[in-house]
This record gives C-alpha cells, sequence and structure tokens, in this order.
C-alpha cells in the first residue's frame, strides 16, 4: 500500500448528519483528508477551535488560506525557513530522473533516492512552531500598554479593560499553536505536492524533447524509464486530497499505460505514437497544475490586501496573469479526459478587466474570480 504524505490513520467521524472517513492525524496535527463518501473524497477537515465543531474545506489551498485569515485575525505570523531545504528537494529529485534516462553520470539510483528521503525526513520533521513570547510576557506588555494612572474610574475600567484582555489573550494563546502548526502542516503537503509535479513535468519534457525518443530505442533503456514512471505514478499515489487528488488520477492511468508499453519487448510504430500520446497527456496536466499553483500565489497575495486593507498592486498581478495565461495561447486540451483550458482561460481575462475596473467592489470580485479559476483545475 502507498503511503500517503504526512501519514496518519483513519477514523470515522461523525459532521452534522453524516459519518465521514477520515485520514486524521497528519503530521500528528489535528486535521484530516476525507477519503469516504466519494462527494467529499479529498477536501480537508478541520476543527473550528474557537466554536468547537468540525469544517469541511474544498481542498488543501482554501484549508491554508482559512489558517491565514485566523491568525490574521490575532496578528501572528507563520515565518518560513524553509526555502534552502526545498531547493535541495527539487535538485534531488531532479538528479533522480536524469540517472533514469542515463545523462547523469553520479550516484546510483538507488543512493539518489535514499538522499531524496532523507531530505523529505528533514523537511517534514520540526512541525512545532516556538512562540517568541511566554504568557508572562505577554502578560507584563499588556499591562505596560493600558498603563497605570491613579484616577478612581479610570482605574476601575483599566482594571476591567486588562482582565478582558487578559483573558481574551489566553484564548489566543491556546489557539495559536494549534491554528499555526496546521498552517505549517498544510504547507508542507502543499509544497510536497507542487514538488511531485515539477518532478514528473521536467521528466516527461526530457523525453518528449529528444527526436524519435532516441534514448527509449534501446531494450533495456526502455525498462529503466518503464521502473522511472511507476515511481512517478506512486508519488502521485500518495497525493491523495483535493484539487490534485483527481487530476493525479487521470494522469496515473497515463504513466502506467505509458509504462506497460516500455515493457514490451519489441515496439511498433502505433505504440510509439501511444507512448507520445500518453505522455503528452502526463505534459499538459502537470502543465495546469504549475499554472494553478502560479494563480493560487497570486489569490493568496490579492487576499492579503483585503484583510489588511491595502491596495491591490494592479501591474504585478496583470503580469503574473499574463504569465500564466501565455502557454495556453497555443495549447489544446482535447486529448484530457476533461476539457477545462477554454473556461479556465477565459475566467483570468474576465479577472484581467476587473483591474481596470474603477468599481469599489472590483478586488473582491477578482478574489472571488481568481479563486473560481482555480477551481476548475
Amino acid at each position: 500500500m502507498i503511503q500517503k504524505i504526512g501519514g496518519g490513520t483513519t477514523r470515522t467521524i461523525r459532521v452534522g448528519e453524516e459519518d465521514l472517513s477520515v485520514r486524521m492525524n497528519i503530521f500528528s496535527l489535528g486535521f484530516g483528508i476525507i477519503q469516504e463518501p466519494l462527494r467529499h473524497a479529498g477536501k480537508i477537515l478541520t476543527r473550528n477551535v474557537d466554536a468547537d465543531y468540525w469544517q469541511i474545506v474544498e481542498n488543501i489551498y482554501y484549508a491554508y488560506r482559512q489558517t491565514e485569515h485566523i491568525l490574521y485575525r490575532y496578528g501572528i505570523n507563520f515565518y518560513r525557513g524553509e526555502k534552502n531545504l526545498l531547493e535541495d528537494l527539487r535538485e534531488t529529485a531532479l538528479r533522480l530522473n536524469l540517472r533514469s534516462l542515463g545523462i547523469d553520470n553520479g550516484s546510483r539510483e538507488r543512493r539518489v533516492q535514499e538522499q531524496l528521503d532523507g531530505l523529505v525526513a528533514r523537511f517534514t520533521e520540526p512541525l512545532v512552531h516556538a512562540r517568541k513570547q511566554t504568557k508572562d510576557e505577554a502578560r507584563e506588555q499588556i499591562s505596560a500598554v493600558l498603563g497605570t494612572r491613579n484616577l478612581p474610574a479610570v482605574r476601575a475600567r483599566t482594571v476591567a479593560a486588562r482582565r478582558r484582555l487578559l483573558e481574551r489573550f489566553d484564548e489566543v494563546l491556546h489557539i495559536e499553536p494549534h491554528i499555526l502548526a496546521r498552517q505549517r502542516g498544510l504547507w508542507i503537503l502543499i509544497k510536497l505536492s507542487e514538488l511531485r509535479f515539477e518532478t514528473l513535468h521536467r521528466y516527461v519534457a526530457e523525453l518528449l524533447k529528444h527526436d524519435g525518443f532516441k534514448p527509449l530505442y534501446g531494450h533495456r533503456r526502455r525498462l529503466m524509464v518503464a521502473t522511472r514512471l511507476e515511481s512517478l505514478a506512486q508519488e502521485l499515489e500518495a497525493i491523495d486530497f483535493e484539487p490534485h487528488q483527481s487530476m493525479c488520477a487521470l494522469t496515473i492511468a497515463d504513466l502506467r499505460a505509458a509504462r506497460d508499453i516500455l515493457r514490451r519487448s519489441k515496439l511498433t510504430g502505433g505504440d510509439w505514437q501511444a507512448l507520445r500520446t500518453h505522455l503528452l497527456c502526463c505534459q499538459i496536466a502537470t502543465i495546469l497544475k504549475r499554472k494553478q499553483i502560479a494563480l493560487e500565489r497570486v489569490i493568496v497575495s490579492v487576499m492579503r490586501n483585503l484583510l489588511r486593507g491595502s491596495p491591490l498592486r494592479p501591474l504585478m498581478i496583470k503580469r503574473a496573469i499574463r504569465g500564466i495565461l501565455e502557454p495556453f495561447r497555443h495549447m489544446s486540451d482535447e486529448k484530457l479526459r476533461v476539457s477545462v483550458i477554454n473556461e479556465f482561460t477565459k475566467r483570468l481575462r474576465d479577472a484581467l478587466s476587473l483591474l481596470d475596473s474603477r468599481s469599489p467592489d472590483a478586488p473582491e470580485r477578482l478574489y472571488k474570480q481568481l479563486k473560481e479559476a482555480s477551481l476548475l483545475l
């Protein structure tokens, strides 16, 4: 059985009138990914810590944005210090690609795979956020801010205000580590899934760029590539959350169809054409996913502006959206089982027009349009 990203255990949790089968305690944290019923499969189950009830969240990006909303309310920021480690992960994954193609003459595949596994373990380990303030320090700060003037009426009001603030701060201190830990867990799920898409995209691009699949003429080399395709399929199987699970299932089918073709001792002209078709489907799927990832970064940027009440940066957003649109000018998704490109690009063009609008509700409408575009993928 394929180990899902983040591990966890399956539990039955009742939400409203419905029993859900959920992979809970991902990274040993208090959120989960719904497995059944199918209409909720891949959605995220989170706990509303304030009101103490379960929430079904549409996908991993929605769940991450939810934590941003909550933490913004409490004035807390999540600092990400893993940029270098992510780069190591990416480079090691790409070396594994090159080894299977016989392009890189360095370490054996097994050794590179061990290095990659070790980096993933390091990346997922530090899931406990260390707070900079102790409760006592926080109490002292609040007291200092409120001051201690001596007029009786003012002092009475100050005491009451201090008491209310301290009670609320105690609540925040209880909520903060839960939400920060959840945010970090969600972020790691997002980053590890994005790494898998990037690795697959580059590998398929490497295969398709060679005229006539020259590296695959030898049967031994074909078997090595078939093994790598199966490995990539298994990595996608570890992604059981939306908005990626549905596309992953289709891409896994294409990867394994290509794998089976490569395992044949002799390939006909029809076999080579079928192989190219399956790999093209994988390439289109990974392009869609990579563009969704880029779009989600734009969405988070717009969301933060809206939360802070600060003006949008139209030029930067336009440049990002146009960059997302660029590959689709000459791309067709007719080979995919589900066509999405036309509707996706239409919504992004509508979003571009909203950036030129002077309507006071244009930023909110832009945010909604971008989220709807992302959901299509």
